[in-house]
């Protein structure tokens, strides 16, 4: 983790540090490690951010600057992020006004830190210019809520997303969404409902469906992919377990699940089937061979609130892989660990 604040600092990105272990970007307001002890760290982070001579030709950059770990961003993405629907990968971007969003920090007391910014963007498919303001509460924990397997290290936080807005055209539905990034050579596994089975978004997923677990291997062996599932089917939680590291390492994050019909996510092949609130996505190595723990909130409806509340919890675990696995296994029957 040193490391990464010394380079920061020196690139002028300095971070905020929470509890000792958990590092906060405010560009672009990511938290960018979760570290259980100083060398392991459950969040993928972009290698260019290793070294100092690397990092500033990163930030020297005009393209969109995916520095890794955990951010928040807005949907549903066919409104945000593709400006042309008949060639969604081509007409792909991510605007500047949400990532890295210019985002100030409100407060820090070295356990919580509070960040805001207002997004200005367009939504395509409703024709439309949305002004929103978010809010992120990034607070460190001192302990999850499970009995942990003798010697098993954990981190974590709890983050509290606050969307608010005025004068919202009345046909928009943004909500929130969550992105957490972590490293190769391991597994995201996600517990489904009986009889659910991921919705292919882009590419061609390959995933393994068994004994009512989604299991997908990081990074993708040819293209890159990304699948989902709908509220109906999602139990509000999904690890990444990944055993072959010099440090052994497990991340779990849970989330609530409302009411299936608040969610407005919808797939690129057809924007009308909505619903989708969890969603893995694989890289190929083509942006650094990552994987993605996403999920969604649900939706702000002008009419009815002018604001919406999301709250998730992540950790981070180490120790020895027996452990770890019997560890995966507790969490995945888990729910609702606030």
């Amino acid at each position: 983790m040193q490391n990464y604040i010394d380079v920061l600092k020196k690139v002028g990105k300095s971070p905020l540090v929470l509890a000792d272990r958990i590092l906060v970007l405010p560009y672009g307001c990511r938290v960018l490690g979760v570290f259980p002890k100083e060398d392991v760290n459950g969040l993928w982070v972009n290698p260019a951010l290793d070294s100092l001579a690397t990092a500033k030709e990163f930030f020297a950059g005009s393209q969109w600057l995916n520095s890794g770990g955990d951010r928040t961003w807005l949907s549903p993405e066919v409104e945000i992020h593709i400006e042309d629907i008949n060639r969604p990968q081509d007409t792909y971007k991510v605007p500047h006004s949400m990532d890295p969003a210019g985002y100030e920090i409100v407060s820090c007391d070295g356990r919580e830190a509070v960040l805001e910014t207002r997004i200005k963007t367009r939504f395509f498919r409703s024709n439309c210019d949305v002004d929103v303001l978010l809010r992120k509460t990034i607070k460190a924990l001192d302990k999850p809520e499970l009995d942990l397997p003798e010697g098993i290290l954990s981190a974590g936080y709890m983050q509290e997303c606050t969307l608010s807005a005025d004068n919202l055209h009345p046909d928009v539905r943004p909500a929130i969404w969550n992105l957490a990034q972590v490293p190769g050579c391991g597994e995201i596994i996600m517990p489904v409902k009986e009889n659910s089975s991921p919705t292919p978004f882009f590419g061609k997923p390959e995933f393994q469906l068994s004994d009512r677990r989604v299991i997908a291997a990081i990074p993708a062996t040819d293209e890159s992919y990304k699948f989902s599932i709908k509220a109906d089917d999602s139990l509000g939680v999904m690890v990444y377990l990944n055993l072959s590291a010099r440090n052994p390492f497990l991340v779990a994050r849970w989330f609530d699940v409302k009411n299936p019909d608040a969610y407005y996510d919808v797939s690129f092949k057809n924007i009308s089937d909505r619903g989708y609130v969890q969603q893995v996505y694989v890289d190929n190595g083509a942006f650094g061979g990552f994987g993605e723990m996403e999920y969604h909130s649900p939706a702000m409806i002008p009419a009815v609130s002018n604001e919406i509340k999301d709250r998730s919890v992540l950790w981070t675990f180490t120790g020895p892989a027996e452990a770890l696995t019997t560890l995966s296994d507790k969490i995945l029957a888990s729910r609702n660990l606030f």
